[in-house]
């Protein structure tokens, strides 16, 4: 029937864009900030997309000004107005409704983009963009922008503009309009509105990805990928990072590599005649320094409704525990077996669609009572247009449960748009235990350990700013001095021009000091200060488009030196023990972001670079933080191909600058994770693509030969593996130093041999291991125990802390056989529990041995042979008293000697020397008895001036009954009615004396 309602969509407001219809029929509109995709049955919400918290960067959506377009494989590209300098983006979304990329523009949006046939994308904004289908721009066009596009099968495009009268041609090659779901305003250039989906084939789409594995070396691995799309589906495996296709392996949905004995990384490309699709990068890990220890994956579904990204360190517990936070606003606290304590929900807020709360780069920070501190932030929408930011910071215990938490900001956009709430920096914390954080706008806050607020300093009003534009993690001075970096801008009429200082606030909130790091720009970096051993402090500028400097300040706040590091810094600064300081930065040259490490002496002269000027060189414009090792190596993660140019691998350099290793192959995006190191060597880092379509993170624990991080003024990103952000001074590092070494051995087979080894140092950690390498740890403490020895065995032990270690000698502990005639064995030794047993004999067959008052067990028997081959038997009774049967037969297996233990219990009975004072009748007794003092004692006089108790035992020391004798009695009955007939002892006792007597009961 036409003209007959068949469903209707209401919101509350109105929609801002023609529908458009997309893969599977599902319709897409525009409203305000929001794209509704919509069933076209019934019209019910498929899915509904606003500016994402996750992944990090994107610009928030204001309005949606053009009608969506759908390309073949289902991607919708609409184009918004935004919030920001730029005030415009074209955004790509995934068919399941979750963000792809975003390009920024200029805030002159009105139309829609076009789907050309090359797989371009032509986006009028300010001017004419051409992008690729991953949203990098290929070219554009001045005064070309505002209208819509026409596309023409011979290349031409036909486009109109404000600036200039009339209509323009160019030549190009992009084949005109591409056939798809919906690659233009109104489906095509006649404005059909028409929707045929009769020619869209289905491209290959990998539906599970390959897993990294662990294995041994000389083991092969077996990846496999799962694939949705039209038959007929090829596969192409490749050795090496996505995107590599210099070393071709496998053809098949599965694949097996040969045997491997390093670490080595592979991909797969799908591929039908309607497209491609490609794997992650995957390892295969054999576990050698330098490479993957374990991993874990946060979101092992891949769900797009989670986001596991990790996007900031890892904060390692004086008790061992990781605590880290993914994306999604979930906090982690593992093992260091892999093995999860718990997961911590950090969510405050939600709205209509969905949780729009996140961790962003906030890496943990534990304070002294074990409490974990991590920031967040988010918005949420009341109605469809009314956004509210907020920052908050939590306390969380060590158990996961929440202690409470900080609402550093909590605005509506409505009331300002420029909200100061948001919070992407760590947690510093004081030597007093006061907690600062700072929020995006530039304020610093200082709270109470119980969460209440101290005071707080805005920069912004300090400067007599228009508005705060930027504030950065903050650092605490060994005299408590709050150093941090904000940015703002002044505003006189129209005209506005932009400065970044950093701050120096006394731990009571008042100002003391600030210095300019740049004008006419807002810092975007970010990278922490550091605190150097003479209280310098090392901040930079990162221009990020002329020229980048690091700068020494005095703790006055006077300059000592700069240096420059190129257009961006990319990386916090960090300090060798000798006062080296290493600081990484980069440059755009030649179409590629181009990185190197600089080592600058205290004076800012440089030292030496990596790599060196002629060696090849290493793309991205960033690295993570390093870390100082314990041995004095820097270790630091490098950014991908997808996010940056980089490999994504972990280095490893040498103190002079030379390259100790760089492994394991792309392991993803490390750069937003600054690594720390355990004292048992083990190196721990996360993964966050950021900007990318990726919605997982890996955390990876990778073995090194550094047992800690160095014991310098700044060894790391936040100072120290608890990330507490605050210059504790530099004492002198005291290495260990072995002082007396463990001795060789010699014993007899069976025998355990405990071996001592002592050494000078504070905070010493002691490692042994078995044989002449580290691949079987056995033990630790200054003292260890081996167990019972068949074989000549080496060991040695590793004294280490955070200043370094120290290896002992290793000691041969050498196994002779006993020289026993083997046709008769007997015992070499008897141990009961953890002792042996006493006067122990091996021609002595039988034993007696008493047991403590109350034993309910016979306790656990070993026994050793003196003879190679022959067998030990051992049967007991459970409960105690009772007795033990040992039969040692000979190699023989004929010859038999067998020992016996009697176990018998302490009664704990001991007789007074004056006990005629106890009289017992009837004796015999039958049912009862009556105990009577004579009043002869001299200490109780007779038991009447305090009080006393009756204990009745069996001859085995087992109690059986117990009355109190109350004060100031001379007599007493007791019921034995229960007791059979036999001999019993009987005990009257007080805290001064105690006499017992045999007691008879017959009846």
């Amino acid at each position: 029937t036409t003209n007959q309602v068949k469903w209707k969509r209401e919101i509350n407001g109105f929609f801002s864009t023609a529908p458009a219809i997309g893969l599977d029929g599902v319709i897409y509109a525009g409203s305000g900030s929001r794209l509704y995709a919509l069933h076209p049955q019934n019209g019910a919400d498929k899915w509904v997309f606003t500016t994402p918290i996750a992944p990090a960067g994107y610009p928030t959506i204001q309005n949606i000004t053009s009608e969506p377009v759908v390309g073949n494989n289902g991607t919708i590209y609409f184009s918004a107005l935004t919030a920001g300098d730029n005030g415009g983006a074209i955004f790509a979304i995934h068919p399941e409704g979750y963000p792809k990329w975003f390009f920024s523009s200029g805030i002159t949006i009105y139309t829609s983009p076009v789907l050309a046939n090359d797989e371009t994308i032509y986006y009028p904004a300010d001017k004419l963009y051409v992008l690729d289908k991953y949203g990098k721009e290929i070219w554009s066009k001045e005064a070309a922008g505002v209208l819509s596009p026409v596309l023409a099968a011979d290349g031409s495009t036909y486009f109109g503009s404000w600036e200039h009268n009339g209509i323009t041609a160019i030549t190009g090659n992009h084949g005109g309009l591409a056939t798809a779901h919906w690659p233009a305003f109104a489906h095509d250039f006649q404005h059909s509105g028409q929707h045929d989906d009769s020619f869209v084939g289905i491209p290959p789409t990998i539906t599970v990805q390959p897993e990294n594995l662990i294995i041994k070396s000389g083991q092969t691995a077996t990846f496999s990928v799962s694939v949705t799309g039209d038959p007929t589906i090829k596969y192409q495996w490749y050795e090496g990072t996505t995107g590599d296709k210099t070393k071709p392996v496998g053809t098949d949905s599965v694949y097996t590599t040969p045997a491997l004995t390093k670490m080595t990384s592979y991909w797969v490309e799908v591929e039908n005649e309607f497209g491609k699709d490609v794997s992650t990068t995957v390892m295969a890990s054999t576990g050698n320094v330098g490479e993957v220890k374990w991993f874990y994956l946060t979101n092992p579904t891949f769900s797009n409704k989670e986001d596991g990204e990790i996007m900031s360190g890892v904060a390692l517990a004086k008790d061992g525990t990781l605590y880290f936070p993914v994306y999604d606003g979930r906090l982690f606290a593992m093992n260091p077996d892999k093995s999860l304590k718990w997961i911590a929900s950090i969510q405050a807020y939600t709205d209509e669609y969905e949780i729009v709360n996140a961790v962003s780069t906030s890496t943990p920070t534990i304070g002294s009572d074990g409490t974990i501190y991590v920031n967040t932030l988010g918005y949420y929408l009341k109605n469809y247009s009314d956004q509210h930011d907020f920052g908050i910071l939590w306390a969380i215990n060590p158990d996961g449960s929440e202690k409470w938490r900080y609402i550093a900001g909590h605005v509506s956009i409505k009331e300002t748009n420029y909200p100061d709430a948001w919070l992407r920096g760590s947690v510093a914390i004081g030597h007093d235990g006061t907690i600062y954080i700072v929020t995006e706008g530039g304020t610093l806050h200082a709270v109470n350990p119980d969460g209440s607020v101290k005071w707080k300093f805005n920069a912004a009003a300090n400067k007599s700013w228009y508005r705060g534009l930027k504030g950065n993690s903050p650092v605490v001075g060994t005299d408590g001095t709050i150093y941090y970096v904000a940015g703002g801008e002044f505003k006189l009429h129209d005209v506005s021009s932009m400065e970044t200082r950093i701050f120096a606030i006394n731990s009571d909130g008042i100002y003391k000091w600030d210095f300019l790091l740049i004008e006419d720009k807002v810092f975007f970096s970010e990278n922490t200060p550091a605190i150097g051993p003479d209280g310098k402090i090392y901040v930079d500028n990162n221009n990020g488009s002329s020229v980048s400097y690091l700068f020494a300040l005095n703790p006055d706040g006077t300059k000592a030196w700069e240096f420059n590091t190129g257009q961006n810094t990319g990386s916090s600064a960090v300090i060798a023990k000798d006062g080296t300081i290493y600081i990484s930065g980069s440059s755009y040259v030649s179409s590629a972001h181009r990185i190197k490490i600089y080592a600058l002496n205290p004076d800012g002269t440089e030292k030496w670079r990596f790599p060196k000027d002629g060696e090849k060189d290493k793309f991205g414009f960033a690295i993570s933080t390093p870390v100082i090792g314990a041995d004095n190596n820097i270790y630091y993660g490098t950014i991908t191909a997808n996010v940056g140019g980089s490999d994504g691998r972990l280095y490893a350099l040498k103190p002079d600058g030379t390259a100790l290793w760089s492994n394991p192959p792309n392991l993803g995006n490390t750069v937003f994770s600054p690594p720390v190191i355990a004292p048992d060597g083990t190196l721990y880092t996360g993964t966050g693509e950021g900007y990318e379509n990726v919605f997982h993170g890996f955390l990876y624990a990778v073995n090194t030969t550094a047992f800690g991080v160095a014991n310098t003024a700044w060894p790391m990103d936040g100072q120290n593996p608890q990330r507490v952000q605050r210059a504790v001074g530099f004492p002198q590092c005291t290495e260990p130093l072995i002082t007396i070494q463990p001795n060789d051995t010699i014993i007899t087979s069976g025998e355990a041999v405990k071996l001592t080894i002592n050494a000078t140092g504070a905070d010493l950690n002691y490692q042994w291991f078995e044989g002449v390498d580290r691949s079987k740890p056995v033990g630790t403490g200054k003292s260890f125990v081996t167990t019972g020895l068949e074989k000549t065995t080496v060991y040695w032990v590793q004294a280490s802390n955070t200043c370094g270690s120290e290896n002992s000698r290793k000691v041969t502990v050498t196994v002779n056989p006993p020289v026993f005639d083997t046709r008769f064995a007997t015992l070499a030794k008897i141990q009961i529990g953890n002792e042996q047993l006493t006067n122990f004999s091996s021609t002595t067959f039988e034993y007696q041995v008493v047991l403590p008052a109350g034993t309910a067990e016979i306790p656990s028997l070993a026994a050793y042979s003196t003879v190679i081959g022959a067998t030990v038997e051992i049967s007991k009774t459970t409960s105690a008293p009772g007795t033990a049967t040992i039969h040692v037969i000979s190699p023989d297996g004929v010859t038999k000697q067998t020992y016996i233990i009697h176990f018998t219990m302490a009664t704990g009975i001991v007789d007074a020397e004056n006990k005629d004072f106890l009289i017992i009748y009837p004796n015999p007794a039958t049912d009862k008895f009556k105990v009577q003092s004579s009043g002869a004692c001299p200490t109780t006089g007779g038991f009447r001036v305090e009080k006393a108790k009756i204990e009745i035992y069996d001859l085995n020391g087992r109690k059986l009954l117990e009355k109190p004798f109350p004060e100031g009695n001379k007599k007493i009955e007791v019921d034995v009615s229960h007791l059979k007939n036999g001999v019993y002892f009987c005990k009257l006792s007080t805290k001064k004396e105690s006499v017992t007597k045999k007691l008879i009961i017959q009846k």
